[in-house]
């Protein structure tokens, strides 16, 4: 849903627990072994590793790695409050449309709630509430993790891209009004 890194055919991977990852890419003739704390929820998880993977295979020069998700690489504007308000109020977030369960909804209604809908014949799967506070999209879920969490908005036209406190792109999304 959020671009990460392409792996070439062939690649394979384990994950354990606590953000213990090892991919085995033949392609590139290259392992990549990632060692977490055992801790439980760990620190890691498969976009910040997918991550390190496109840092590894752009360091290397290899070819097709996707795109950049990063902030740092987003282009258009990244939306101050009043503008993300103007961009999202009563709006729906639409993305995940190749994505197994998809496409995806998040309905932004003026009042402040949010709906989040799964599949072609779009089915409510949790509710919760949305704000902007300083300059960030937040929302919170009652069901779907992490239950709290505030993104910068990156928009170009009716495209948003959203991205995590570590930089990280969350959500690509067009902005619909349904």
């Amino acid at each position: 849903m959020a671009p990460s890194v392409n792996l070439p055919d062939g690649t394979f991977f384990a994950a354990g627990t606590g953000g213990q990852y090892a991919f085995v890419i033949p392609a590139y003739d290259l392992i990549v072994v990632h060692r977490g704390p055992h801790i439980e929820g760990g620190l890691a998880n498969f976009r910040t590793v997918g991550r390190l993977l496109w840092l590894i295979f752009d360091a290397g020069k290899f070819p097709d790695i996707g795109p950049d998700a990063s902030l740092e690489a987003a282009q258009g504007m990244r939306a101050d409050g009043g503008a993300l308000s103007r961009i999202l109020t009563g709006k729906t977030l639409l993305y995940g449309d190749v994505v197994p369960g998809g496409p995806y909804r998040v309905r932004l209604n003026a009042d402040g709630t949010a709906a989040a809908l799964r599949g072609k014949e779009p089915t409510e799967f949790d509710t919760g509430t949305w704000s902007i506070r300083e300059n960030r999209f937040c929302r919170e879920w009652k069901k779907i993790e992490p239950r709290q969490m505030c993104m910068t908005a990156v928009s170009a036209g009716s495209q948003i891209q959203l991205f995590d406190s570590m930089g990280l792109m969350f959500i690509e999304a067009r902005v619909v009004e349904e």
